[in-house]
């Protein structure tokens, strides 16, 4: 699970936590299963984000693969998974 920040416990919380099944991987327009061992060689990577402060839902963003060891986003969402 993956959350930016905390919530003290007094404010609601209403942010849903990030679950390994709102992360996608992408090669060649073919989504990857998470179990893959080649999850850091993705073109790209989608986080579904299911409910938001801002009362957003099944909000996706998609991130591509930059290369940079230390800033790809695929690269590192790949090490997390």
């Amino acid at each position: 699970m993956c959350e930016y920040c905390k919530v003290p416990k007094s404010k609601e919380h209403r942010t849903k936590l990030l679950v390994v099944q709102n992360i996608q991987f992408f090669r060649n327009h073919r989504n990857l299963p998470n179990d893959s061992l080649t999850l850091h060689l993705a073109d790209s990577i989608s986080i579904t984000f299911e409910f938001q402060k801002n009362n957003k839902r099944d909000v996706t963003i998609t991130m591509h693969w930059t290369g940079d060891a230390a800033m790809c986003p695929v690269i590192a969402w790949a090490s997390i998974i």
